[in-house]
């Protein structure tokens, strides 16, 4: 039988996994802090938090960065925001899937840690098939 890889172990815990009834309530900055500090302690691995200012464009993605040579955005909610990302948001991540970066929303690292697992299989999957995967 063959060995099973990061991915797969994932796949085949979201098939029985159920949902959480509590959730922690942390602020978002919290979670995204934690995220960003883990990231960058990963081997080719460098992200920032985008702090919005009246410099930066409404609705930008708040985090950016470079995992495996691949460009990384992801807009962070915590896990009781039951709206998930605007509409502005969602506009903004389509539009970085379109230029062929892996941009998604999360909600916790546990959601992350699968996208990472795809680019340590293989960092320049099509984002087309990587999509399959993230949502």
């Amino acid at each position: 039988m063959a060995k099973m890889t990061r991915v797969d172990k994932f796949l085949e815990k979201q098939k029985t996994k159920k949902k959480r009834k509590s959730i922690p309530d942390k602020l978002e900055s919290e979670i995204t802090k934690d995220i960003v500090d883990k990231l960058n302690s990963l081997p080719e691995s460098n992200f920032f938090k985008l702090h919005m200012d009246i410099y930066n464009p409404t609705g930008e993605i708040d985090v950016h960065g470079c995992y495996k040579k691949r460009a990384v955005h992801f807009e962070m909610k915590r896990p009781s925001n039951s709206n998930g990302a605007t509409p502005l948001q969602k506009e903004k991540i389509r539009n970085w899937i379109a230029a062929g970066a892996v941009s998604f929303v999360a909600t916790s690292w546990e959601e992350i840690e699968p996208i990472l697992a795809l680019l340590d299989k293989d960092p320049m999957m099509p984002i087309t098939e990587m999509q399959k995967y993230i949502y």
